[in-house]
């Protein structure tokens, strides 16, 4: 979104944030914004927002805390004092047009989060493509098994059908960094974690040079980082001075596999070994990002091998939703290439039949990563796909699920009945159904459920 002189960032937002008695909050109910509303509100502010979908857990919950939501088509931020808006909505959303009619001060997601990060000694912001949003809700059991009471601002459900926020009284405040936009510039974090980086995000990102260059910036602002030895894009850019974790024999913080156990080793020395409750190799590298924010912050590793062994997982991550037609279904968010492959190969572990139903997410994506994407998809032994759900974009033409399914040896369901009924038709008992996407795809559950 174009910046004009009515939209504030930095040290005048945090001014604004400290004065505002009303604030208002455009996309209200997103994962991330819904979160921040509720600091808002815990703050003494009065909190009213607008989105589209009012009917959704997210908005629920606001409710329930007393912060009044309306129709985005009928949003008016009037006797507001501050409208927050996220990256997603466009110039002339009409919240943010009513702000600008009436001179209402506008700030960014990204810019209220560090302001509001900005009361904490320590900000802790996790960042990368994949796995930052498991790496925060292991960070947080650590963080709170060590008694730090954090504040948490997480990218999605800390627990299976929890929040994506939580309010400590703590001196540590705990972000999940996002990169669309250059989001992640807003903050100045005293440690980052950085996952990962890969290719995604096109429609603002034209190549991976693009990715360095803003993960270069973002690492330059932390005070301190840890970061992702296993990924050479992410090699290339870090300074040696950051401490690298993964299974690479040069990584300072090391996992080494043993059956269902994992070694941590820093340099030469053993610290113990953890035993994870969620499945994959991805999930032991999100625990390794965890342990190394953990050993920058002093935490001992006792208190943190406790912590990742209860961890039971977050909302929407290999989160299991139950049996379907004899078969265990469970719901993931992968949306990308990369995290679809590592979501059917730790299925694959349980040595069973791997089904998918994948909603691919934005046309731009789809389109860029078509090839990458049909053979992630393949890796299956069925998939099934709907039709992609175009979030902020347009159709562009040829790009089709109908399409994607035909190069990958797929089946093709143009809505949640069809897919439902087509998944039921490949299901055998004791077989793994994968439901992945970032769109509205759990709206299939009802339907896979029913047994119709």
């Amino acid at each position: 979104m174009p910046i004009d002189n009515t939209e504030r960032g930095g040290r005048e937002t945090k001014m604004l944030l400290d004065r505002a008695k009303v604030i208002y909050f455009a996309g209200i109910c997103g994962i991330s914004m819904s979160g921040l509303a509720h600091m808002a509100k815990a703050r003494g502010k009065e909190v009213r927002g607008c989105d589209r979908a009012l009917s959704c857990p997210e908005a629920d919950a606001l409710r329930a805390a007393g912060i009044a939501t309306e129709p985005e088509n009928a949003a008016d931020p009037v006797g507001s004092d501050l409208v927050v808006y996220t990256a997603a909505l466009s110039s002339g959303h009409p919240a943010l047009s009513a702000a600008r009619e009436r001179g209402i001060p506008l700030c960014s997601r990204a810019d209220f989060l560090a302001a509001l990060m900005e009361d904490y000694p320590e900000r802790i912001a996790v960042a990368g493509m994949h796995g930052k949003s498991t790496t925060v809700g292991m960070l947080a059991a650590i963080l709170e098994a060590a008694g730090l009471k954090p504040t948490v601002a997480g990218g999605a459900p800390l627990s299976p059908g929890g929040q994506a926020w939580r309010i400590g009284g703590g001196k540590v405040f705990l972000c999940e960094a996002c990169e669309y936009r250059d989001s992640f510039l807003s903050l100045s974090p005293t440690l980052s974690v950085v996952t990962n980086i890969d290719l995604d995000h096109p429609d603002y990102f034209p190549s991976l040079n693009e990715v360095k260059a803003s993960f270069t910036r973002f690492l330059s602002q932390s005070e301190n980082a840890v970061i992702g030895g296993d990924c050479p894009a992410l090699r290339d850019i870090a300074s040696p001075d950051f401490v690298r974790f993964g299974f690479s024999n040069d990584c300072r913080l090391r996992g080494v596999t043993e059956g269902e156990l994992m070694q941590v080793w820093e340099g030469e020395n053993l610290l113990g070994t953890v035993r994870l409750s969620v499945p994959g190799m991805y999930n032991r590298q999100n625990a390794l990002a965890a342990l190394a924010a953990g050993r920058a912050l002093h935490i001992p590793f006792p208190v943190m091998q406790g912590a990742l062994s209860s961890f039971r997982g977050i909302g929407r991550r290999m989160e299991y939703v139950g049996l379907i037609h004899g078969a265990r279904a469970y719901l993931d968010y992968a949306h990308h290439p990369t995290e679809i492959a590592a979501c059917i190969r730790g299925a694959r572990a349980e040595n069973a039949r791997v089904i998918c139903l994948f909603q691919p997410h934005t046309y731009t994506r789809t389109h860029i990563l078509w090839k990458e994407f049909t053979e992630a998809l393949r890796l299956a032994d069925h998939t099934v796909l709907i039709d992609i759900y175009p979030a902020r974009e347009a159709p562009i033409d040829g790009v089709t699920s109908e399409r994607l399914a035909q190069e990958a040896g797929a089946a093709y369901a143009p809505d949640f009945a069809a897919a439902a009924q087509t998944v039921a038709q490949t299901l055998r008992p004791g077989d793994i159904l994968l439901i992945m996407g970032a769109g509205d795809i759990p709206g299939v559950l009802p339907y896979l459920q029913s047994g119709k």
